[in-house]
């Protein structure tokens, strides 16, 4: 009856019923796989002696939006002798979203006088599924996205999250503009969006109308 109890972005909270007959004094091993990896944990102080429901264990400093397989066996000794049961049912428990890591190589194509092309490449760390990209530009140079208020921004549009490439447009002639981007992940036990840290900061310049 192994089942999850608690799910977050970086852990999970399992529990597991006792077998029937302990034949003595036991304790257990908490196994998990990811991929091909197994890793195996003995937790602390947790002797059983008397049947029944096994305190809640949790596994941490797993992967956001990342799929384990979990399994727990039971250990007793007899002597010196070490003795093993089967291993339980092995389920399959998943981490909820988090987060993205910031979008990657911004860079801007094809600027017109009231006009610019965007591209990037999504986040090295999804840690999610991507739903939607904001795109955010000021007007001058030298700006700090981290302090720079939303207030103050010339133009913020959305693009959809598979989304790889953006035209902005109604941009003034001949100024300068700083344009990043988010990455938003919606955690899906609240659906709080969660956004990214910043993109790098590029620059431009638009260019003024062509003489006829």
């Amino acid at each position: 009856n192994l089942r999850v109890i608690k799910r977050t972005s970086a852990s999970l909270t399992v529990d597991w019923q006792a077998p029937v007959s302990l034949n003595g004094p036991i304790s257990y091993v908490v196994n998990y796989q990811v991929g091909s990896c197994i890793i195996v944990r003995f937790p602390g102080d947790n002797q059983q002696k008397t049947p029944g429901a096994v305190p809640p264990y949790t596994l941490s400093g797993l992967q956001p939006f990342t799929s384990y397989t979990v399994w727990v066996q039971a250990v007793n000794k007899e002597g010196s002798t070490t003795l093993t049961s089967a291993s339980s049912n092995r389920e399959k428990f998943k981490t909820i979203t988090d987060a993205p890591s910031q979008p990657q190589q911004l860079r801007h194509m094809n600027t017109q006088s009231t006009s610019v092309c965007l591209q990037w490449r999504p986040p090295l760390h999804l840690n999610g599924v991507i739903a939607k990209y904001n795109i955010m530009l000021a007007e001058g140079r030298s700006v700090n996205p981290l302090t720079n208020s939303t207030k103050s921004l010339a133009k913020q549009m959305t693009v959809d999250g598979n989304s790889r490439n953006a035209t902005v447009t109604s941009l003034t002639q001949l100024n300068w503009y700083s344009v990043w981007i988010v990455a938003v992940n919606v955690r899906e036990t609240d659906r709080k969006q969660l956004t990214s840290p910043p993109s790098d900061v590029v620059e431009f310049r638009t260019s003024g109308e062509r003489k006829r």
